[in-house]
């Protein structure tokens, strides 16, 4: 090949890859464009009706027919959740909790809160049955009415049972307004939880639990249960990809619970045929 034709060669080349890089940049603005137009053309309307429905609910027990309401994931305490409704994950990606993996707002970071505290009393040698009712207790925040906030509160029933479960078990104080912790270790100065607990009710107060009246339904507070109608509807987590560009917009995209299935799936479209071309002209 001569060198004037090896020059050419490289020219194209260049020019190719110019033109798969501006196309790729076109069809990712175009992407990115129509997803910030939907968000903000949808939003106040989405807000609105969502308000309306909170109202309607209030008054009847129910939205209005027509009206749908979205719940979200609330923080609280130690469990900080993103702004999104419950969804629905493996079980093998959470360390505990698993029972409420069909629709929660937990992930693993999340359950590793409530790990750490049963650790705690199986270094101090805590019995079984104290352990498995402590778990669906700091569990509670997985449960998906927790976590949007429906439930606010603790059934007195599981308090009673908690307390029956562990009250003669040796627990060290941690301080004003800090929860007692499992005495093993370096502690120096252990008390049996019933002679500074008086029953359930007390345990979970002081635990930071917010306890249900005497007589509420146990629709109403948290009982260490999800029954199914309360655990289905909710979407798959989106599986995790590995870094690229690609798949990060694509999650993002897919976890926007205010935009349509169809919309998302022409922003999809129009990003695999961005990083497609690229790829396909280099």
């Amino acid at each position: 090949m001569s060198r004037g034709a090896s020059i050419s060669t490289m020219g194209i080349m260049r020019q190719t890859k110019a033109r798969s890089t501006l196309l790729k940049a076109v069809l990712l603005a175009s992407a990115l464009l129509l997803l910030q137009c939907f968000k903000f053309c949808s939003a106040s309307s989405i807000k609105s009706e969502g308000a309306k429905c909170l109202d309607s609910a209030a008054d009847s027990g129910r939205c209005s027919e027509g009206e749908s309401q979205v719940l979200r994931c609330k923080s609280s305490g130690l469990f900080k959740f993103q702004d999104t409704p419950p969804k629905r994950r493996k079980a093998s990606k959470l360390s505990m909790c698993q029972n409420f993996a069909k629709k929660t707002c937990c992930n693993k970071t999340h359950t590793n809160i409530a790990l750490r505290k049963t650790r705690e009393m199986a270094l101090a040698g805590f019995p079984p049955a104290c352990m498995q009712i402590s778990e669906k207790v700091f569990c509670m925040n997985c449960h998906p009415s927790v976590g949007t906030g429906e439930i606010t509160t603790i059934c007195p029933k599981l308090c009673n049972s908690w307390y029956n479960a562990c009250a003669n078990e040796f627990f060290s104080s941690q301080g004003i307004n800090v929860p007692p912790a499992p005495c093993y270790g370096d502690a120096v100065v252990c008390s049996q939880l019933s002679s500074f607990i008086a029953n359930g009710r007390d345990m979970c107060k002081v635990f930071g639990y917010e306890v249900a009246l005497d007589g509420t339904n146990k629709k109403d507070c948290y009982d260490g249960h999800a029954n199914a109608a309360t655990l289905a509807g909710a979407e798959a987590e989106v599986e995790e990809d590995d870094g690229s560009l690609l798949g990060e917009i694509i999650q993002m995209l897919t976890e926007q619970p205010t935009i349509p299935a169809a919309v998302v799936a022409v922003l999809i479209v129009l990003l695999l045929l961005a990083f497609g071309t690229h790829q396909k002209l280099e």
